[in-house]
């Protein structure tokens, strides 16, 4: 994945940043016209101040996220991001932009690229998976501010569920960000149980796997505030398939409020946590009232009631 992402870049820039990527604490890549390029880790960041983005490679970077096609990435563009369909990474764009009737149509030129890294942990769920009983009798809801894990995490539980808990699991992969898939399959492993549904809205793709793949668990990334979606999941859930869904929120109370409807059905809520770099899910049983929080870099460590269990590897 690093290799083929090197040969995005000028040159120049891949001669310097070409061990950066490999850096396992890598989150972001920040290229900004006519200032350095920023590298953004779990606890720090560095700026390269001999690499300046020039016009002529904001250019050249664009063509080539664009797979030399702006126009066929147009739609993906209007909601500020080009997704790479070999890995799955998010390619975000700022620039000047053309609004009509308070929507943006279509950028008029593109400055900044936020380059983001998508990490496979194995074996980062399995506490999870394990505080929410395999999502055997109930669903389960993610949420964070952007950026803390809510994917990586959703691309383990995948896995973890398919070959540890049997589960046919099925993946709503609207933006090819949770499984990767492109032209050679999945790039992570999600589980050898594990159904893929790529680039199709996540309404839509919810009720499709409901109707033909007959799914345990339906799992999709960073749902909205749209009607549909909700729509969607109240019917998935309502029909007995559970659900694994993040979201982006500030806190519980904000989740709640975004997902007032649907609140009812959700059994387990996880809010991840990040504390000087330091990672952690408390995720709460809504039925039960248990309460536990997970530590995320090292997801075997598992702290209830105060006392630090040491779950098995």
């Amino acid at each position: 994945m690093h290799d083929r992402f090197l040969r995005f870049l000028p040159p120049r820039m891949r001669n310097v940043l070409q061990d950066v990527i490999y850096d396992d604490s890598l989150e972001e890549l920040r290229f900004r016209l006519h200032k350095p390029v920023q590298a953004v880790y779990a606890d720090r960041d560095r700026l390269f101040p001999d690499v300046i983005m020039a016009e002529q490679e904001c250019e050249y970077m664009l063509g080539n996220f664009c797979r030399q096609s702006v126009y066929s990435c147009e739609d993906d563009m209007r909601e500020g991001f080009i997704t790479l369909p070999f890995c799955g990474m998010r390619i975000g764009i700022s620039g000047n932009v053309l609004s009509e009737r308070g929507r943006i149509v279509r950028f008029r030129t593109v400055t900044g690229f936020c380059v983001r890294f998508p990490h496979e942990h194995k074996g980062c769920a399995k506490a999870l998976c394990e505080a929410v009983g395999g999502l055997y009798d109930g669903s389960l809801l993610v949420a964070s501010l952007p950026g803390q894990g809510k994917t990586t995490l959703l691309r383990d539980l995948s896995r973890e569920l398919s070959d540890t808990y049997k589960r046919k699991v099925c993946i709503i992969d609207e933006r090819s960000e949770i499984a990767g898939t492109g032209t050679d399959g999945a790039a992570f492993d999600v589980g050898e149980r594990t159904d893929v549904i790529d680039g199709c809205p996540k309404s839509e793709g919810m009720i499709l796997a409901m109707r033909t793949l007959s799914p345990h668990v339906i799992v999709t990334d960073e749902i909205g505030t749209e009607k549909a979606d909700f729509d969607s999941i109240r019917r998935v859930l309502l029909s007995g398939v559970s659900l694994a869904v993040s979201i982006h929120a500030d806190s519980e109370e904000c989740a709640e409020r975004i997902c007032a409807e649907i609140n009812p059905l959700i059994r387990y809520f996880a809010f991840i946590r990040n504390t000087d770099g330091k990672r952690t899910v408390e995720v709460k049983d809504r039925v039960s009232g248990d309460c536990k929080i997970l530590d995320v870099r090292f997801m075997h460590q598992l702290i209830t009631n105060n006392q630090l269990l040491i779950t098995n590897n």
